[in-house]
């Protein structure tokens, strides 16, 4: 519901939100060798803390060249929040729901 709000912030300002709402949470790089993406690991989960993983990345050579973040979750599943829709690759194997971003009306 509120997946937009992700987009467009620095993988920083996620966690420092973050830790406000009570996540104890550290920043790890992906494992992946040509990802640019970083991970905010949480390490308090319970059934109000259910966000294990924020995944935020760029934009990749797998996935293209937008921006997108993913959202693990104990309870929920994946979820990807991805910026742009016509820039985005799906190599058919997607573990997560994807949302993407709403168009701004001009």
């Amino acid at each position: 519901e509120h997946g937009e709000y992700f987009l467009g912030k620095s993988v920083g300002r996620i966690e420092k939100d973050m830790k406000k709402m009570g996540y104890k949470t550290h920043i790890e790089r992906s494992t992946h060798v040509t990802s640019k993406a970083k991970k905010i690991v949480v390490d308090n989960t319970s059934k109000t803390k259910n966000i294990s993983v924020v995944q935020v990345s760029p934009g990749s050579k797998r996935h293209g060249e937008t921006a997108y973040v993913k959202v693990s979750t104990k309870d929920l599943g994946k979820f990807k929040i991805v910026s742009d829709k016509t820039k985005y690759k799906s190599d058919g194997k997607e573990k997560a729901k994807i949302f993407f971003a709403r168009r701004k009306k001009k």
